[in-house]
């Protein structure tokens, strides 16, 4: 049950960053993507 709870904080914290990166900058969600990919390679 903790693998669960984990995968959903992890995935949340990753939707958080992505939320605030679309409000606070002029980046669209193409540049976000693009910059996770980059990021997890």
């Amino acid at each position: 049950m903790g693998s669960y709870l984990t995968a959903f904080l992890v995935g949340g914290a990753i939707c958080l960053v992505a939320q605030l990166l679309f409000d606070l900058t002029p980046l669209t969600p193409a540049h976000v993507l693009v910059i996770f990919v980059v990021a997890g390679g």
